[in-house]
């Protein structure tokens, strides 16, 4: 009778052991369940805020601690992952110029990227593999700012539209017309204003270079493309904050009285619209069919209707201070970038964000887009260049 009743007390005892161990892991297999779905709500709502690089480590993080029996977590998390990840831009391309990069450009067959900076050179990469096509020339100081030459640095570029010439901004009155599959300088400098103007902003077309001053002088001469000689009259209409080519050939023309802000037809001497108005602006951007102006400054991103002189869309919230801005070839896409270390793709027809943002290690001055679209630049005064696959 003893020896039964042991055995009893031992099978009893097991079998107590046995419920509570499925009992411990059940309530394990809930509380994993429990922090798992903590981390997809937070991943899912890093996502819906564009924070998607960020969303997709938290739905990383999910899945490494999801229960091995809790497969309805497994199908939403690998759901969510495909499904977010197309928002992403792949990094496809870096590139180190030797200096804070102050403005960037692919060329017309979208093949090389260039790099402006602010030691006086430009470089020259193959968009595909970063390789440097080229040495860097820089042209001699005193050619480039008589009695400055602690402000030698590029502060823009353009490309003709045939991709065999550059046009470069530099501190001073001055602007360069470099050979671009040489790098090397042709013909005199550009010599626009006086010795305390500045030129800031450059354009190209095929028969013509346009160079703009962002100082004081604020106005837009036109060169002939192939002589280099000046053709007419400055033009101006106060502070200059954007010269461009538009889709039809007009030269258009950002001036500013610091508050308002208004687009000109330069060859014409009209207005397209009203002024508008936005306070503290640091970067602008036409878009290619003259239609749209886009401002920005500290935190927003503010687009108007350049006939009427209206919004066009809700401000667009980047953050930080912007400096730089661009629309895509056929007007759709906004890019922009700042002191954050990211730059932003917005939808220029909503102003909503596109995708996760595109980081960098330092403040972003510079960005543009590929000839067609597919594509972003961004530079940073680290020196720093990369291209950003958007398809």
């Amino acid at each position: 009778g003893a020896a039964a009743a042991i055995v009893v007390a031992i099978v009893l005892g097991g079998f107590s052991a046995s419920i509570g161990l499925v009992r411990a892991n059940q309530q394990r297999s809930a509380t994993e369940r429990l922090l798992a779905s903590s981390y997809i709500d937070k991943a899912q709502s890093l996502c819906e805020q564009r924070e998607i690089g960020r969303g997709m480590l938290w739905f990383a993080h999910s899945m490494q601690i999801v229960p091995h029996d809790a497969e309805d977590l497994r199908r939403a998390i690998r759901g969510s992952l495909a499904g977010w990840r197309g928002h992403l831009h792949r990094l496809s391309t870096v590139v180190q110029h030797s200096s804070e990069v102050r403005s960037v450009a692919f060329s017309p067959s979208g093949l090389q990227i260039l790099g402006s900076g602010s030691d006086g050179t430009v470089r020259l990469w193959d968009a595909a593999t970063g390789q440097a096509i080229e040495t860097p020339q820089r042209q001699e100081l005193d050619m480039a700012v008589p009695h400055k030459p602690h402000l030698f640095q590029f502060r823009s570029l353009a490309i003709s539209p045939d991709g065999a010439r550059i046009v470069t901004a530099a501190h001073g009155p001055t602007a360069f017309v470099w050979n671009a599959a040489t790098l090397e300088a042709i013909g005199e400098p550009l010599q626009h204003g006086t010795d305390e103007d500045e030129v800031t902003f450059v354009a190209y077309s095929r028969t013509r270079i346009v160079t703009g001053t962002g100082s004081s002088d604020g106005t837009v001469q036109l060169w002939d493309a192939d002589t280099l000689k000046p053709v007419g009259e400055p033009f101006g209409r106060g502070g200059l904050r954007e010269i461009v080519f538009s889709s039809n050939g007009s030269l258009l023309a950002v001036f500013t009285n610091g508050r308002q802000h208004r687009v000109w037809d330069v060859q014409r001497g009209e207005p397209l619209g009203p002024s508008t108005e936005h306070p503290s602006v640091i970067a602008v951007a036409i878009s290619p069919d003259g239609s749209m102006l886009a401002t920005a400054g500290d935190s927003e991103i503010r687009a108007w209707d350049v006939a009427t002189g209206q919004p066009a869309l809700p401000p667009m919230m980047h953050g930080g201070v912007i400096h730089a801005l661009a629309f895509n070839p056929d007007g759709s896409r906004i890019v922009s970038g700042g002191n954050t270390r990211i730059a932003r793709l917005w939808d220029a027809t909503t102003g909503q964000p596109i995708g996760a943002p595109l980081r960098q290690r330092n403040t972003i001055a510079a960005v543009a887009f590929s000839p067609n679209g597919d594509r972003v630049l961004t530079g940073s005064l680290d020196g720093e260049v990369r291209v950003w696959d958007l398809a």
